[in-house]
């Protein structure tokens, strides 16, 4: 399992991603993998997103792919033999994660900017991307991938045990995720698909269910 689907992060409407990882001679047999797996899914209209690949090949799309480099750090093993999987997250820690994880990390910086420059350089948008601006989930999980890569944490909880930032650092970013994940559940059923633009239209409908009014001296507030 591969990003959203890999953190355990997934919402109504988000695609599942998924990477057959098969060794030499396997060929076969993970073609009918694919039919027995990703084609009943398709059917049962679950959105997949899917690839099959060597060891050898994925390094090598990780490489020149950051979004393929970071989905290693959020892939989890949902079935098969642990050794093809094992000997792929030693061989990118090795590349990708090891001595040249400041490297990695300017590489999430650049993205990180060419993004905010594409959703909005502020934020105090009225109408946000709530994944994709400055200051969403992609910034939170830029920060998740920059730790996993240099620490070697497996969750924002872990980040304060490292030296990597404070408890008080960590309660907020924790404080932050649960609430842009309730928020992007909230936008996803309400709109029947996928939707991270926080439209007025949105905000309005939305805001009562999560900050539901609290009478004070008999005013509601």
């Amino acid at each position: 399992a591969l990003g959203g689907y890999g953190r355990c992060e997934v919402f109504p409407f988000s695609d599942l991603d998924l990477l057959v990882l098969y060794e030499r001679g396997e060929d076969e047999l993970s073609t009918r993998l694919v039919e027995q797996v990703i084609y009943p899914l398709w059917d049962a209209q679950v959105t997949v997103g899917y690839a099959v690949r060597g060891l050898e090949e994925t390094l090598k799309l990780a490489a020149e792919d950051l979004t393929v480099c970071t989905a290693l750090l959020d892939a989890r093993l949902l079935a098969g033999d642990e050794g093809p999987m094992h000997a792929l997250y030693a061989a990118a820690l090795r590349e990708f994660f090891g001595p040249e994880v400041s490297r990695f990390i300017g590489k999430l910086r650049a993205e990180r900017a060419a993004r905010h420059r594409r959703f909005g350089e502020t934020v105090y948008l009225l109408e946000p991307n709530l994944k994709h601006g400055k200051g969403g989930l992609r910034d939170l999980n830029i920060g998740l991938w920059a730790a996993k890569a240099r620490f070697g944490v497996g969750d924002l909880g872990q980040l304060s045990s490292v030296g990597g930032a404070t408890a008080r650092q960590v309660k907020l970013l924790q404080e932050a995720q649960e609430f842009f994940r309730a928020l992007r559940l909230s936008m996803h059923l309400h709109a029947g698909r996928p939707q991270d633009h926080l439209l007025f239209e949105l905000q309005e409908a939305l805001a009562p269910r999560l900050f539901p009014a609290v009478e004070v001296f008999g005013v509601k507030r």
